[in-house]
């Protein structure tokens, strides 16, 4: 039997214990990736749901226009934007005769598994209608 050279040995001896340090920390790295990214889709998504909330507050403050319109166009907004993105949306008008509000709420789609985020939108301003010169 002939023993193996000096620097067979040694390489092997020096290299013990970076495949376990590989292998803990790829995995918690991938991880600390994969969250950043699901927290950059919910910062977009309450982007989006925002500008949801926004159309569909614009609809519903026109004059001669109905909650239902406002709702709408909301909905709409987040289907043509925002389809794969967000998903359960709600979306709420309130108010009166005065002023509206739009919510506008859904979750994100998840890039983590077991990490669901939930965002809302909101947007409210007053209602357009004609006022005769004494009344303004």
């Amino acid at each position: 039997m002939t023993p193996l050279p000096r620097l067979a040995r040694g390489r092997a001896g020096d290299e013990r214990g970076e495949v376990t340090t590989t292998t803990l920390i790829f995995p918690a790295l991938l991880f600390v990736i994969l969250v950043s990214v699901q927290f950059a889709l919910a910062y977009h998504a309450k982007s989006v749901l925002t500008a949801a909330a926004q159309d569909g507050a614009r609809a519903a403050q026109a004059e001669g226009s109905t909650r239902q319109e406002g709702e709408r166009a909301a909905s709409e907004f987040v289907r043509a934007n925002a389809a794969r993105l967000v998903e359960d949306v709600d979306v709420t008008v309130a108010g009166d005769a005065d002023a509206v509000t739009v919510v506008v709420r859904g979750e994100v789609s998840s890039v983590v598994p077991g990490l669901h985020l939930t965002v809302a939108g909101r947007a409210s301003g007053p209602v357009e209608r004609f006022r005769p010169e004494g009344q303004r």
